[in-house]
């Protein structure tokens, strides 16, 4: 597969292919200041989405087993893309469709 010009190993399917880029991401774990401060920043957003999630959970509106921690990468996770890698537009109908197809992954 090529990226930009480079050649990507994928392992020969989408999976290997996810799992490289994973890692490539998950590389700024290695750089201690870094992880600290996206640890700051992010806790107090992440606890209050928590919160949201659990309540979803009790109300039955979600599966008892979903993992409050799973659904927030799931939908926070588009927008991020959006935000980083693209210039697709973060309206209204990007979120409702984001949320929609959460909380239909969940119930």
């Amino acid at each position: 597969m090529r990226v930009e010009g480079q050649v990507v190993d994928d392992g020969g399917d989408v999976n290997g292919c996810l799992v490289i880029e994973h890692d490539r991401l998950a590389e700024r774990r290695r750089i201690p200041e870094l992880a600290a401060a996206h640890d700051e920043i992010t806790a107090t957003k992440r606890e209050r989405n928590r919160a949201v999630i659990k309540r979803a959970i009790d109300r039955g509106e979600l599966r008892a087993d979903a993992d409050p921690e799973l659904v927030i990468d799931m939908y926070v996770s588009p927008v991020l893309y959006r935000f980083l890698v693209t210039d697709l537009p973060l309206d209204d109908k990007f979120a409702s469709s984001v949320v929609d197809t959460v909380v239909r992954a969940f119930r």
